[in-house]
């Protein structure tokens, strides 16, 4: 298994997920996902204001980028600690923009979604900036 390529390629992505329309996919899902984590963790969640900069990195609650040498990649603004479920509708949407002849389909089960072409290929920003193999990722995708 392999990750698409995403930062070598995010010239072709970016503006799909800068979209309103990737927002009216994202937004609402972030939304849940705190939700969701104040009402499992008995904490009161902090939630971003609206604006158009507003990205899913926004919404994270876990420090995984501090400490990573270099500068950042642009794709990482579209990530958010342990919110796949909330995020893997997102990666479906760019993913059957930018790759349209591929047969991209969403993969997963309580302990990770993901977006997989059919054949060696996922899409996923959240392993992909993580560090986690690919291979790893599919099977815990399809435990």
């Amino acid at each position: 298994m392999e990750y698409y390529p995403i930062q070598k390629n995010w010239r072709k992505a970016k503006d799909i997920y800068s979209s309103p329309e990737a927002k009216a996919i994202w937004y609402p899902n972030l939304i849940l996902y705190k939700e969701m984590r104040e009402k499992d963790f008995g904490v009161n969640q902090w939630y971003p204001a609206d604006s158009p900069e507003l990205t899913p990195s926004d919404f994270d609650s876990c420090d995984w980028r501090y400490g990573r040498k270099g500068r950042q990649p642009a794709f990482w603004k579209y990530v958010c600690h342990a919110a796949c479920h909330h995020l893997v509708g997102l990666g479906l949407y760019a993913a059957t923009i930018v790759e349209p002849n591929q047969n991209w389909r969403v993969i997963g089960n309580e302990y990770h979604s993901t977006v997989w072409d059919g054949e060696d290929t996922l899409w996923d920003l959240n392993y992909t900036a993580l560090g986690i193999d690919p291979d790893e990722a599919f099977k815990i995708a399809t435990k």
